[in-house]
């Protein structure tokens, strides 16, 4: 019992403290000493309960130990200190942490005896669940995986360290409590008030001591489930929650503790998400929205959050999808309504954002159009951030800066034969100005050759990027590593040093200086053209790797021998020293297939004369070539020889000839020559790119059930009209076809078979079914939809009776007859 004379000691005021909900009514008082008394410490593990408290001096009785903060809430450091038996060495990975509160003091461990003997040695933690990487988020790792993480500190490092932890310290979001001035910014004004995070709420009230149980807020309380966006611009806190069926923005700043608000509201959101929780290691913005992955893909609703450059899409607990926002192509807002989320339907949707990454997107829209906007803009921002370092600029999706890609591409395709690339100059405006563009916006730069002076400019611009970084692709820590790795004789010990030395490299470090040496091998490879010699590029580059222009060059210029020997052994050693990535592998093997297929298109004899390509059966993208001088019967042995098409014995094929994009088919005669088609008739026509010829099926072949003599009645549009009359059409005398009156059967007009050729079909509007267009042979001049004469038959009987007739009469004496059958 404390004396009621004695006045307590100070304490200082708890900021994190979890939230016990109150089982029993307390009196005044009792409720006066729980707000004025910091709450007990946590119990101790049970690996050191068998300790004994350390006794105080009886003669001097020591101050109440002063309040630890929370520690599920301390950084893993911070924790480390509190306990001195846990070293760096008990965790895999020591991430680095937001900064949280100030660590406590060391006299807080005071009042514990703890043993120095190290607890056992404890497995690793277990990575999170399905981390899962989608076609439009390329990896980030070397090994096209996200990198490995470790479970949050609530569930990993503490629960590791502990044997035994009780349910009540537990890490859960929904009990933490915060509170703190803030600056509140409404429409018209901004107001100091007293923000309070408790239960998953956030409420404003006018000072610390309004009870938040009987005074009322100004502002809130809000749900954190309602949440549908949060971000932050330098100090300043934004939110978006679901009110009253609209997006209600909450903006304050923190007068203190500002890192420490952060970490609460993010762990407050993220309290039942895991996978999520333990796979950030900070966030900018985070949100409820609706994604959709391709152009084709299903709406999903996720949980989004976004830290640095890596863009979080948590589906549910098993699929986590990243997306690095540097491989973003462009970021457009207005899209077509098709592409809208068909899951919101609210008046005022504007549509979603779409990132085009290579070869795939991404869309995110939101409930709100604000929000959505507000999705752009952090994005927008992201992607904007000063090029100054490697890692923060734009790259291609082989993880190299874009800038640079399209620099060695460009490079690649128009210099490497040309001599004094790398070692002459180009046109110094031209090399500014289009350095500012690479800077600005380099998904945007098209680069064209206009002379050779451009490509020396690109080439000098490449360099130019290079040095303006604020760090060189080779860490100035690791240059005498470098240097070192020189003086090794033995080839086997130097290139496996070099290759552990090459992996402690950052990734993008990595990546840009692995695609340099790369196009430096190619260079140097056509040095006998070029006169670029490995020498001679290493001069040129090993500056460039190891320095920035901010760098004092003059003072480092003894050890620019050593980085010349460098880039000399990485060009030397570029295959065993750089691992191949699987898309060059595969890039590789189509190239292989390339190469097998010219030689073996090579090594085949050379077919003399004309060659004529055959397409296969209508609407497939298949064709062969063959001689002109072959007939049509030659030309389908070919096709069921050489293409291995199964052949139906059931079924008659044939070579037909199409004109007019199909309108006009014809069936060639088994001996008719391809030769007198393409070479004659096809170049006296003027036929243009609309003409082919297709092995098909013949869909009505000779019936010997319809070969009785052909007279009837028909409808003929004479050639260069497109008026049909009503008339009667016979054969006489097996040669001529007459065209009679109906009545008075008085002939109109004659044409010989011989002087006609016979297609299937009409080019003139609207068609019929069963049509006829005799076309004569001496017609000269481009073939319209006018030409020739078409015959419209009642019946398709009539039409292959008339046909038959015809062949029947005349295919001994003229087996070249030109008729469609």
């Amino acid at each position: 019992m404390n004396d009621p004379s004695k006045p307590p000691p100070p304490t200082p005021k708890p900021r994190t403290i979890f939230n016990v909900p109150k089982d029993e009514p307390v009196d005044e008082e009792v409720a006066y000493v729980m707000r004025k008394t910091p709450p007990p410490r946590p119990p101790l593990p049970s690996r050191i309960t068998s300790t004994s408290p350390v006794e105080p001096p009886p003669e001097k009785e020591l101050p109440p130990p002063p309040y630890v903060e929370n520690v599920v809430y301390l950084r893993l450091d911070t924790y480390r200190a509190l306990d001195p038996s846990l070293s760096s060495s008990t965790s895999p990975v020591s991430p680095k942490t937001r900064p949280a509160p100030p660590p406590p003091p060391v006299q807080a461990t005071v009042g514990w005896n703890i043993p120095s003997v190290p607890p056992p040695p404890r497995p690793l933690p277990p990575l999170p669940p399905s981390v899962i990487e989608s076609d439009c988020s390329p990896s980030t790792s070397r090994c096209n995986s996200i990198d490995e993480s470790t479970g949050s500190i609530d569930k990993t490092e503490l629960a590791d360290s502990f044997e035994v932890l009780e349910e009540s310290m537990v890490a859960d979001g929904h009990f933490i409590c915060f509170a703190g001035y803030v600056t509140l910014q409404t429409e018209k004004k901004k107001k100091r008030a007293h923000a309070r995070l408790r239960n998953s709420k956030l409420a404003f009230y006018i000072h610390e001591e309004v009870d938040d149980t009987q005074g009322k807020a100004i502002m809130g309380p809000h749900n954190l489930n309602d949440l549908l966006f949060i971000t932050f611009i330098g100090q300043n806190i934004s939110m978006y929650f679901m009110h009253d069926d609209d997006a209600a923005l909450v903006r304050f700043t923190p007068e203190n503790e500002f890192d420490s608000w952060i970490l609460m509201l993010g762990e407050s959101i993220l309290a039942d998400m895991d996978l999520l929780r333990s796979s950030l290691r900070g966030w900018n913005s985070l949100g409820r929205a609706w994604t959709r992955k391709g152009a084709v893909g299903e709406w999903k609703k996720c949980v989004i959050a976004m830290h640095e450059h890596t863009l979080y899409s948590l589906e549910n607990e098993e699929s986590l999808f990243l997306t690095d926002l540097r491989k973003v192509h462009a970021l457009k807002f207005k899209v077509d309504k098709l592409d809208w989320c068909s899951e919101i339907k609210r008046k005022g949707q504007e549509g979603p954002t779409l990132l085009t990454l290579d070869g795939s997107s991404l869309a995110i829209e939101a409930d709100f159009s604000v929000c959505t906007k507000e999705w752009k803009d952090a994005i927008d921002a992201m992607m904007r951030r000063p090029q100054n370092t490697l890692e923060d600029c734009r790259l291609s999706s082989n993880g190299v800066p874009i800038a640079i890609e399209k620099c060695i591409t460009f490079i690649s395709t128009h210099g490497l034969e040309l001599e004094g690339i790398y070692r002459k100059n180009g046109n110094k405006s031209k090399e500014k100005a289009l350095l500012k563009l690479l800077v600005d916006d380099a998904w945007s730069v098209h680069l064209t050759r206009e002379c050779d002076e451009c490509v020396f400019a690109v080439a000098d611009v490449l360099r130019q990027f290079l040095r303006r970084m604020e760090t060189a692709v080779i860490p100035e820590n690791l240059h005498q590593d470098f240097y070192a790795i020189l003086l090794e004789s033995d080839a086997s010990i130097r290139d496996s040093s070099l290759i552990r030395l090459l992996d402690s490299l950052p990734q993008v470090h990595y990546l840009t200086l692995r695609r340099v040496i790369a196009h430096l091998c190619e260079v140097t490879a056509n040095s006998s053209r070029n006169k670029a010699t490995i020498e001679n590029v290493a001069k040129m580059f090993g500056p460039t790797l190891f320095y920035v222009d901010s760098c004092d060059v003059m003072e480092k210029q003894a050890e620019m021998g050593q980085q010349i020997s460098v880039v000399v052994l990485l060009i030397h050693r570029f295959a065993h020293l750089f691992r191949e990535t699987a898309r060059e592998a595969a890039s590789k093997a189509v190239l292989e297939s390339a190469k097998k297929d010219v030689e073996r298109k090579t090594n085949k004899t050379r077919a003399e004369g004309m060659l004529v390509s055959i397409s296969l059966w209508p609407g497939e993208n298949r064709a062969f070539n063959v001689r002109e001088d072959l007939v049509a019967q030659e030309v389908l042995t070919q096709a069921f020889a050489l293409r291995d098409i199964e052949r139906d014995a059931n079924v008659e094929y044939a070579v037909f000839e199409v004109l007019n994009e199909g309108s006009l088919c014809r069936r060639l005669h088994e001996e008719e020559k391809i030769s007198s088609i393409v070479l004659d008739r096809w170049l006296r026509w003027k036929i243009g790119g609309d003409a082919y010829l297709r092995v098909d099926r013949d869909p009505h072949p000779l019936s010997r059930n319809l070969m009785s003599p052909f007279t009837g009645k028909v409808k003929v549009a004479l050639d260069g009209s497109r008026w049909f009359q009503s008339c009667e059409l016979r054969i006489e005398g097996g040669s001529t076809i007459v065209m009679c009156t109906l009545k008075s059967l008085k002939t109109i007009r004659k044409w010989e078979i011989s002087d006609l050729v016979v297609f299937e079909g009409s080019t003139r509007k609207p068609g019929h079914e069963s049509a006829l267009t005799f076309i004569p042979l001496s017609t000269s001049g481009l073939i319209d939809k006018y030409t020739g004469i078409c015959v419209h038959f009642k019946q398709e009987d009539c039409r292959i009776r008339f046909l038959n007739s015809v062949l029947v009469m005349y295919a001994m004496e003229k087996p070249n007859l030109l008729v469609h059958f």
